[in-house]
């Protein structure tokens, strides 16, 4: 549901979540910052348009 209101073009649905986003970006921003690799799940064979 969150993704779907913030993705509608009815912005007023977005409003809804604003304290969730506000919550959780703010808890976000409490953790320590990190540097990783992050893999991704993707159907499909994308090694043809990425480099070694």
């Amino acid at each position: 549901m969150f993704n779907w209101a913030l993705r509608d073009e009815d912005r007023t649905k977005a409003v809804l979540y604003q304290d969730y986003c506000n919550l959780f970006m703010s808890a976000l921003s409490k953790l320590p910052s990190r540097q990783d690799d992050v893999w991704r799940g993707v159907n499909g064979d994308l090694s043809e348009q990425y480099g070694q």
